[in-house]
């Protein structure tokens, strides 16, 4: 069995990006970023008492988690003293601008993913995120970080305005040594039009070749596993992992969606109690395999996806993946 968890462990960030899900959701009239050690420690060793998993994913996001440095050093140094041999796998989604050299070396002796958030050339990136106070590049901050890092990433946001621009943003990246790469799709405050997602098939066919004759080390997340079938698409739904994600105010949910009607009635919340002493009784069911976890997700998917249309863009873009994935397949075997 695997779980995992992650760590929202500030709702704060040092940059303004175009399409940030924060603005004017649930999420960013949150109470204020207030867990400590002592309850997310109680929380992990409940969680893994009850689940005994063979392994752990521990992804650490914010807003910035960065911010938060001496709480990322904290949590994976507990779970390298309280489970040495249990294997987990720390991933970092980051901006990047925060980190040093002694940063950098903490996270490469503990081997953190760190999935740096780039979403193209210079131009591209240094329009969508800019710093808050200053005019300094953005992009130029994170190049002469980016060959420091051991296990590095580039988690990249796909508008429909950068859509002309994919395949060249991803190699150009890789000629600079990127070699993972991990596509997200903005679907829910972005429009998408039938054009876009024309330029989209076009654009994906240019990566899937490059992909082909590159092969590893290059890493595209989307053409290493299949998309699947799922009707419904949101990751919560055909994950394998056992998710919980805790919210920089003690909330846990079973993923992390920015504008749906947060509740602390669905998991609980560490503020009340109400996770380690299974009061709660969808985390009962849970743990108990009375329901499945992705029926905890539905009304919030629903209310994401229908509301803001976006579960027929997340059903055309995946239709467009899973093709991709078949012809890399495909390709792969002449």
């Amino acid at each position: 069995m695997n779980l995992t968890f992650e760590f929202v462990l500030t709702k704060q960030c040092n940059l303004m990006c175009s399409y940030c899900f924060e603005k004017g959701s649930p999420l960013s009239q949150m109470g204020g970023d207030h867990i400590n050690k002592s309850d997310i420690f109680n929380f992990v060793k409940n969680i893994l008492n009850l689940y005994s998993p063979n392994e752990v994913d521990i992804i650490f996001s914010g807003g910035e988690p960065l911010m938060k440095f001496d709480l990322i050093k904290g949590i994976i140094d507990f779970f390298n003293k309280e489970y040495p041999v249990l294997k987990i796998r720390p991933i970092l989604l980051t901006n990047g601008v925060l980190l040093d050299y002694n940063k950098i070396d903490y996270l490469n002796r503990n081997e953190v993913r760190i999935k740096l958030s780039i979403d193209g050339d210079e131009k591209i990136n240094d329009v969508n995120r800019k710093f808050k106070n200053s005019e300094e590049s953005v992009y130029h901050n994170l190049l002469n970080k980016m060959s420091l890092i051991k296990k590095l990433g580039v988690a990249m946001v796909v508008l429909p305005k950068t859509l002309p621009s994919l395949y060249f943003s991803i190699n150009n990246l890789y000629l600079l040594g990127v070699k993972r790469f991990y596509l997200n799709f903005e679907v829910v405050l972005s429009k998408w039009t039938q054009d876009d997602y024309s330029v989209l098939k076009e654009q994906l066919r240019k990566i899937s070749d490059l992909y082909l004759m590159e092969k590893p080390p290059l890493f595209i997340n989307y053409l290493e596993k299949n998309p699947g079938t799922n009707k419904n698409p949101c990751h919560t739904s055909f994950s394998q992992n056992i998710r919980f994600v805790l919210m920089p105010n003690g909330d846990v949910l079973p993923c992390l969606a920015g504008i749906m009607p947060i509740s602390s009635e669905i998991y609980g919340s560490l503020k009340y109690g109400r996770i380690g002493d299974l009061k709660n009784e969808a985390l009962h069911d849970i743990i108990h395999r009375k329901k499945e976890i992705s029926k905890f997700a539905e009304q919030f998917e629903s209310y994401i996806c229908y509301k803001k249309d976006a579960y027929g863009n997340l059903i055309k873009i995946n239709n467009l993946l899973r093709e991709e994935y078949e012809y890399v397949k495909s390709g792969k075997n002449i």
